[in-house]
């Protein structure tokens, strides 16, 4: 479903943690020589709110910046690593995966312009999830005990892209989502980020690069 109300005057009055921010860049399976080389960069945040008795909520959103990230995905290069030029996402989804314990008390929540630049929020059937294992690849894990959600961005595919000091935000693909069920426990852990698929119009290819990763709340 869909709301204009922001999670946080959602959940005001209730209590909860501070919101957890985490900031990251993707690095391209080969080698660092290549020229022009060009990185993508997000940042996720969340919050766990409970809510009284066993009833709590966990929002997922990549809308705020973290540290020098701007909010949702972008694109850059480092000095002396490319040169402004334009990029073309063949593709930019972004999975979360959350406890099934988030997931019994109705549909997850979109917010903001969520619905307005990505497909609705669909259940994916799956045995194992790919995530991100910090060197360029990925690991397979189970989805056991778990939920797994997946949307695509259906926004502008093709955006300017210009050095990591003045690199913004690409236009529509934060996300902003929450997921409400009954839990007794206080801390547990999720998975989610973009994966993506893009060229740049000077010849950089990226594909199918994988920033799933696990969080801990």
């Amino acid at each position: 479903m869909t709301s204009p109300i922001s999670r946080r005057n959602l959940a005001r009055g209730m209590v909860w943690s501070a919101p957890v921010v985490i900031a990251s860049v993707r690095v391209p399976a080969f080698a660092a020589s290549v020229n022009p080389e060009y990185l993508w960069y997000d940042s996720q945040s969340h919050e766990f709110v409970r809510k009284g008795g066993s009833i709590a909520d966990l929002y997922v959103y990549t809308t705020d910046p973290v540290d020098e990230n701007p909010a949702g995905f972008s694109i850059s290069y480092k000095p002396g690593m490319g040169e402004d030029t334009t990029a073309t996402l063949q593709r930019l989804d972004y999975y979360v995966m959350v406890p099934t314990r988030f997931s019994s008390d109705g549909t997850p929540a979109t917010y903001g312009s969520t619905s307005t630049y990505w497909t609705p929020l669909t259940k994916v059937t799956a045995a194992t999830l790919a995530v991100d294992n910090g060197a360029g690849g990925t690991t397979s894990i189970s989805t056991t005990g778990y939920n797994v959600y997946k949307t695509s961005f259906k926004g502008v595919m093709t955006n300017p892209v210009v050095g990591i000091d003045g690199r913004t935000t690409w236009p529509g693909t934060t996300v902003d989502l929450g997921f409400f069920g009954f839990t007794k426990a206080t801390t547990g852990s999720y998975y989610a980020g973009y994966v993506t698929s893009f060229t740049t119009a000077n010849g950089f290819t990226m594909t199918d690069s994988n920033g799933i990763e696990k969080y801990t709340f």
